[in-house]
């Protein structure tokens, strides 16, 4: 059922971002980040907000913790499975069709290129994680599907959610 509801949220959110003027600089955040993501040469900055989601334990046993970064004309989504309950492990996650840990199973990039939405579904690479506390820098190298490099970093906190909420 998640996987029905995930892409339509993620549209939803993804069009009311991507629709949004070129900048607000009202410093309204709840947290500073700092990133950018590079896709077959053409960047991004990840300047906007930030969200770890809890969707709970998997039946291998992993953890099921999603990230959604926003920046300008991009959406990051990654599916991301620890070995932790109680949030993000320090690591390098692998691609995999199934849950596991260290593992990622979606990796989606959203993006307005040329006034055209385009999705890049990365399926080969890793995703490195360091954390401290609730600080986290993400770095990845990825190759979509359709054979594009996405490649790229982040650094900040997340605003937490739990998905049976």
């Amino acid at each position: 059922m998640k996987k029905f509801i995930y892409p339509i949220l993620l549209l939803v959110v993804a069009t009311f971002t991507l629709q949004s003027c070129d900048k607000d600089d009202d410093d309204g955040g709840s947290s500073s980040s700092e990133g950018e993501v590079t896709i077959d040469g053409t960047q991004f900055q990840l300047d906007g907000n930030s969200f770890l989601i809890n969707y709970g334990e998997n039946s291998d046993g992993s953890y099921n913790w999603d990230i959604e970064i926003e920046g300008e004309n991009i959406d990051v989504y990654f599916e991301l499975h620890t070995n932790s309950v109680s949030g993000l492990t320090s690591g390098t996650y692998n691609y995999s069709n199934e849950s596991a840990e260290f593992t990622y199973t979606i990796a989606d990039f959203e993006t307005v290129i040329d006034n055209q939405f385009t999705i890049f579904d990365a399926t080969e690479g890793t995703v490195i994680l360091d954390v401290d506390g609730d600080d986290v820098d993400i770095d990845f190298n990825l190759i979509s599907e359709d054979g594009e490099t996405i490649a790229g970093n982040w650094s900040g906190r997340f605003t937490v959610i739990d998905a049976d909420e």
